[in-house]
């Protein structure tokens, strides 16, 4: 990752400036993925606080690996939250107990 946003700085300081918004290119590695994509969801991962609160696609997105696998995992490893809509959520900072907990 380091070396997309490296590659970004590079192609931004060879710009000149055309307003308030940094331009992100696309460098073509995984069509489906723009570098913004890559580099938000890195951003994500490293600015959670235990205190963040999850939906279950979510933690499947952060923890990484296979859906199934994680959902199943978090069904017998996590104590779910109730969110006043019915939905249920995760405070991260259970879920990397847990983590701690099974190493």
């Amino acid at each position: 990752m380091k070396d997309i946003v490296d590659e970004m700085l590079d192609n931004i300081d060879q710009r000149p400036a055309t307003g308030d918004f940094m331009p992100i290119p696309d460098i073509g590695n995984e069509p489906s993925e723009t570098v913004g994509t890559k580099l938000a969801k890195v951003l994500r991962r490293t600015t959670l606080s235990p205190d963040a609160v999850l939906t279950v696609d979510e933690v499947i997105e952060t923890v990484g690996g296979r859906a199934p696998v994680v959902r199943a995992w978090l069904k017998e490893s996590v104590l779910p939250l109730r969110h006043p809509t019915g939905r249920v959520i995760f405070r991260w900072g259970d879920v990397l107990d847990a983590m701690r907990r099974a190493a």
